[in-house]
């Protein structure tokens, strides 16, 4: 078996035959990338500066997020190689296949065989939800996994009891004051919003600011329909539900609104609507993917790695 080193350098570097693969790259590496793979276009796990620095380099994300990449930054790198889910590629002497991972629109794991199987999931969320398939729970030797909510304490309820939530205090802020705020990630839970809101039985206007629109728009042509909804033209409107940005919201002062994050699981307002899996989905696939030695990166990587190891006596490293 070849060895494989796993690291850190401004992404997660995977070194295996002498070949230096980095994921999620979001500043200037120590070494030369032979490849680079961006699992998804959040914020924290891609970099547009870094992309216009390394042209030349091989790049590679799913068909979507190069889609996103063009349309909301503007960039289209010849590099930069869009692949389709479930598809399999040869690039630099290794075999690829490329997976959804159910994070948001355009979200891969990565798979590479050759004489030991090696998964990075990403960001990744295995429960069915309104958007997106959920994902399959990938067999590998070596996973590299996310811990965003990688500690005990962060467990949620059903999706199905998240929604009943968020629409029965919806439906109590409309009645009272015809109008409401509701915040989320504009890439991912915006999309699960628009979808819970407009395929409810709360028959109002449903108004999206306009950075969630464009993401809408492209989700739509990727995946399922969200339903109706309307770009939002005015700051706040008073008639009908407005679905804007988590950052913004988070500065409103306005009592007419929700927010929707996994970290809600631990404050008295909000709703755990996250489109990372909790603990327990995490533990799950943990355990259906077998691996004997595990990488737990992001998050709570460090609290993650020591439960494995602990409860399940697995070879787990954490980033």
């Amino acid at each position: 078996m070849n060895k494989i080193d796993v690291k850190y350098d401004k992404g997660i570097l995977l070194i295996y035959k002498g070949k230096k693969i980095y994921f999620d790259l979001i500043g200037m590496p120590s070494n030369k990338p032979d490849i680079i793979i961006f699992s998804h276009l959040h914020s924290d796990h891609f970099n547009s500066k870094i992309i216009n620095k390394l042209k030349g380099t091989l790049i590679v994300m799913s068909k979507t997020s190069k889609h996103i990449l063009e349309k909301i930054y503007g960039i289209n790198n010849p590099s930069i190689i869009g692949v389709e889910d479930l598809s399999e590629h040869e690039f630099i002497g290794l075999h690829f296949k490329f997976t959804p991972s159910g994070h948001c629109a355009g979200s891969i794991q990565t798979s590479i065989s050759d004489d030991i199987d090696i998964i990075y999931t990403g960001d990744i969320n295995i429960e069915p939800r309104l958007i997106l398939k959920p994902p399959p729970v990938l067999k590998s030797n070596i996973l590299i996994i996310e811990a965003t909510y990688g500690h005990p304490s962060y467990i949620f309820p059903s999706r199905t009891e998240i929604y009943r939530n968020i629409l029965e205090e919806a439906k109590k802020k409309l009645e009272e004051t015809g109008y409401l705020i509701i915040g989320g990630r504009t890439l991912g839970t915006s999309q699960e919003l628009t979808a819970l809101f407009s395929y409810s039985k709360i028959r109002r206007d449903i108004f999206v600011h306009k950075k969630i629109y464009v993401f809408n728009k492209i989700h739509e042509e990727n995946y399922e329909p969200l339903g109706f909804y309307t770009p939002l033209n005015k700051d706040i409107s008073k008639n009908g539900i407005v679905i804007k940005p988590l950052n913004i919201v988070f500065k409103h002062t306005d009592l007419n609104r929700l927010i929707c994050t996994g970290w809600a699981v631990k404050w008295k307002n909000g709703y755990p609507l996250s489109s990372h899996s909790d603990f327990n989905h995490l533990i799950k696939y943990v355990n259906e993917n077998g691996a004997e030695e595990i990488y737990a990166v992001y998050g709570f990587s460090k609290i993650f790695a020591k439960y494995l190891k602990r409860e399940y006596d697995i070879d787990a490293y954490y980033l």
